[in-house]
Order: structure tokens, then sequence, then C-alpha cells
């Protein structure tokens, strides 16, 4: 007899653990805290400092909150023992003593690169024993006034807990443009990454249409069309580079003879070739109402199969779905994981380059307007006396020149005229000047 573990139970559990662990470490023991920052007053039913409420956290208000505290997707249902938690911090120390640790080394990032001796000599203080692996102490009250005073913090600041943006204001040009010219690093790193799991993506949903068309034509009813094929001119519909499978029957009807196969659910770039040509199908039949000549459009759905032809119900056909569907499941958390990190760093450096803007370029911003796109936050910049540039998008640019699809839709129905690119390399700034929106979207295709 085959015994099987549910691990749903444990997930609960997991989930409860971390979540008490995170109320206890960041805010003060409190759950009315977390859940007035993650605006779910609903959430305190299914926590308890003593015992688990009968209440269990589910997958998708786990995802929910991970997202909106930027944790790792799935990290709430790691067990805590697997979970990077820095070993020199207590969570039963006191509140402040736990924010000047973290706020230190956020400052370390910020300030010394990841280097101690850099923000030893940035900050004129000895830090050693408050930072890295030998750490041996907490940041004392009276160090880290040293260090608000040096920085021009606000009294009290390192006591209270603090994210990286609170601390760019507080930068000077030299520490706020390294820290941009690394985020912008991660930036085309993260970008390159997600780049390679859509083509990824997408190649195994070219791949499964091409093993479809070819199962078709082996069997005899159909005939691949080549890219070369003449009859190809015939066909009223829009196929960017040839991406979608196009065959004709082999039976002597001469009326829809021809077949394209699409694909839905599967990838974006998929779903928007498949709306393309089902759009311009209701067009056609619109405009001149005779569709008996118009080619027959075959859509294998990841989620419902009726949209797919009668003829297309084969058990080889089937296999062949089902193993794309798979390998695609594999790929799923890695694309999700890969395009929340490239959000945080996008917004990240966003943030990062607005504040360079505001403090060491000579355009005069009177007022900012943080605008959020699918995630990504695009700042609408207003201008003092340039009615024509008065109100622009920045936005930010890396040293690969890459920008987001999500970011040039956005511009382009934004009614914006003008963009500013912004770009650091080597301590110096590239691009600061504005550019007329449809310059700027002509130009980055």
């Amino acid at each position: 007899m085959d015994i099987k573990f549910d691990t749903t139970e444990i997930y609960h559990e997991n989930r409860h653990q971390n979540l008490m662990r995170i109320v206890n470490q960041d805010y003060n023991r409190k759950i009315q805290n977390l859940c007035r920052h993650l605006d779910m007053p609903h959430l305190a039913s299914y926590l308890s400092h003593r015992s688990k409420p009968q209440k269990n956290i589910s997958h998708r208000l786990a995802r929910n909150i991970e997202t909106k505290l930027g944790m790792p997707i799935g990290q709430l249902d790691e067990a805590i023992s697997t979970i990077n938690v820095d070993p020199t911090i207590d969570d039963n120390l006191p509140i402040d003593k736990l924010a000047r640790s973290r706020n230190l080394e956020i400052l370390l990032t910020l300030i010394g690169n990841g280097n101690i001796s850099k923000l030893n000599s940035e900050l004129g203080c000895h830090l050693n024993n408050h930072l890295g692996p030998n750490k041996s102490r907490m940041l004392g009250k009276k160090l880290a006034t040293r260090i608000e005073t040096k920085l021009g913090l606000r009294p009290g600041t390192m006591s209270v807990k603090c994210t990286f943006n609170d601390f760019l204001p507080y930068l000077n040009r030299d520490q706020l443009t390294r820290h941009i010219e690394s985020k912008q690093e991660e930036y085309d790193e993260r970008m390159s990454k997600r780049r390679i799991i859509i083509e990824q993506r997408n190649d195994i949903v070219s791949q499964m249409l091409k093993k479809i068309a070819s199962f078709l034509e082996g069997s005899g009813t159909h005939e691949i069309l080549e890219d070369s094929d003449i009859r190809k001119v015939y066909i009223p519909v829009p196929n960017h580079k040839n991406e979608l499978p196009i065959l004709v029957s082999c039976e002597t009807k001469p009326s829809n003879r021809f077949l394209i196969l699409c694909s839905k659910g599967m990838t974006e770039r998929h779903d928007k070739l498949t709306n393309m040509i089902l759009s311009d199908r209701d067009k056609f039949e619109t405009d001149v109402g005779e569709m008996d000549h118009y080619p027959k459009i075959a859509v294998i759905n990841a989620y419902d199969r009726e949209l797919a032809m009668p003829s297309l119900n084969n058990p080889e056909i089937t296999l062949i779905i089902k193993k794309a569907l798979y390998q695609l499941s594999n790929l799923t958390d890695d694309y999700l994981l890969a395009k929340f990190k490239l959000k945080t760093v996008y917004n990240e450096l966003v943030t990062a380059q607005l504040q360079y803007v505001k403090s060491f370029s000579s355009v005069q911003i009177i007022k900012t307007k943080e605008l959020l796109h699918r995630g990504f936050s695009i700042p609408n910049i207003k201008l003092r006396g340039t009615r024509e540039l008065s109100h622009s998008l920045l936005v930010p640019v890396s040293n690969s020149k890459d920008t987001l699809r999500e970011v040039r839709e956005f511009a382009k129905g934004s009614g914006t005229d003008f963009v500013l690119p912004i770009c650091i390399n080597n301590g110096n700034v590239v691009s600061d000047q504005f550019v007329p929106t449809k310059t700027w979207l002509a130009s980055h295709i």
C-alpha cells in the first residue's frame, strides 16, 4: 500500500511560525502593527502568540503577504531553520536595539558598499565590533547619536525601523552615485535573467506547436506551409516573423483549407499573437461578412481544451500539450521570482535616481507623483517655470540601455509629452536631458 504524505499542514504551521517571527522581530511583538502595515485587518484572526488558531493561512494569502512585505515567493512556506536569519541578532532584544542594528546594515550597503573599513572612514567611527561575522556587540545609543550627527539625520532616526529610501536624502553625491551604479548593475542582471526565462518559455510553446503541426502532417491530413511557400501570400492574417505554424488541408475542398495553430494562457508572447489573429478574424467578419475562405484557427488553451478543434482531440496531441504544460510549470516559480526581484530592484533604482535629480541635478522639481503600472514605479515630475516640460516621466536607463516593456506601455498611454532618462556610468551622468516621448519610444522598440 502506498503511503502519501500531506504537506499542507506543514505549510500551514510554517506560515504561522514565520509570520509570528516577523511580528516579534519587526513589529514590536504586536500583531495589529503588522495588520495595519499590510492593510489586512482580517489577518489578526490567523495569528496568535499562544497556540496556532484554527484558521489556516492559505497559499494565496501567503503569496499576497510575501509580495507586500517584499519577501521572496514561497519563503513563508519554508521552515524557520532554512531561512537566512542573522544569527547575531536576538529577537528578544528591545526594538530600538534591533532597529539600530538593521539600520547600520543598511548604511554598510549604502555608504560602505559592503566594506566595513570604508564605512568606518566615511562615518569617522570604529564599527568592526558592530558588523560582520565577528560582531560582538550591538550598536549603542551614544554611537548611534554620533552617526546621526555625522549624516545630518534627525535625532533618534537610528533607533527606529528605517528602509534604504529613508537614508537616500542624506547621502552625498559620491555615495548616492555609487549606490545608483550598483542598482543599475543589479537591474541589468535581473533583466538578463528574466529575459532568459521568457525565451525558454516561448521556446517551449513554439516547440509544442511545431510538434502538433508535424503530427498532423505525419497523419496525412495536413501539410505544413514553409516560410518560403508562396501560398502564404493569400492568407489574410498577421503572423509576425512566422512564429505560428500554418498548415494546409490535404482535402480537395477549396474553402477553409488553411489552419493556423495558436496557444492561449501559456506565455504573454503567444497570447499577444493569438489575440492579434482573433481580432483580425473578427474585423474580417465584420468588414467582409464571408468567412468560407478565412483560415481556421485552432487555439490550444492551457485551461480549456474546448477551444481547440475536434480534430486535435487526439491522445498523441494531448500528450504533447501535457508535456509542454509540465515544462512550463517547472519554470513558473523561477519566472515569478525573477519578475518580483526585477520589480524590487527597479523601484529601488527609480527612487535613488529621483533623489539624485532632486539633490544634484540642475532640473528644478517642484512636485512629484508616484505612479504604479503593473507594480513598477514611474514618477511623474512637475518642473518649475517650464510650461512645455511641466509634466514628464522619469525613466531609469541601465548600462545596457534596456527598458522594460511595462514602462514603454505606460509611457505610450500616459499622454505625457516628455521623458527624462537617467543613467550614471563611472560616476558621470550619461543622460539627464529631456526627450520627447515619441522619440524615446521609437528608439526603444
